[in-house]
């Protein structure tokens, strides 16, 4: 479980680690921006850790995660100075853009909620966790990552409904 750390601390924290270079490399550190850092959640809806996206232009590079105070680089680089391979950052940052890709797997009669990051499983498996809720109540999750979308193991992820 990780504290409630402010994600504007987390963001100071990521741009003073870009800065160093020694984790992203020195082309990333000048070419890199932190994004707004995003709570990630367990499959019960508990705080887990944070993802804090490093991107350069329309690409995300890769991120931090931060859990329980302890900082770990993931690259979407395999190259430094190259962003080939790298996803656009929309498909990992934007929230309109997660739902839509969500409601592909929404049956016609199913309300699509508020994504939530979580993960597939694995806390190493990032994914955003999508409610469909459906007119009888019953609520299942989809989840995104990337362009990728698929429906979840059941099982809890709590989230608001829309």
């Amino acid at each position: 479980m990780i504290a409630s750390t402010g994600g504007d601390a987390l963001a100071d924290d990521a741009r003073a680690l870009l800065d160093q270079g020694t984790l992203t490399g020195t082309w990333l550190r000048r070419r890199g921006t932190v994004a707004t850092p995003v709570p990630v959640v367990d499959p019960e809806g508990r705080p887990e850790s944070w993802f804090v996206p490093v991107v350069v232009g329309e690409a995300i590079a890769g991120y931090f995660r931060v859990t329980a105070g302890d900082w770990s680089w993931h690259a979407f680089m395999r190259h430094e100075g190259s962003l080939t391979g790298c996803p656009p950052a929309s498909l990992w940052l934007d929230p309109e853009g997660i739902r839509e890709r969500a409601r592909g797997l929404a049956a016609p009669d199913e309300a699509v909620g508020t994504p939530l990051l979580s993960y597939d499983g694995a806390p190493d498996r990032l994914a955003w966790a999508v409610p469909l809720h459906g007119p009888d109540g019953a609520t299942r999750v989809v989840l995104a990552a990337g362009r990728a979308v698929w429906p979840a193991t059941p099982g809890p992820v709590t989230s608001t409904g829309e």
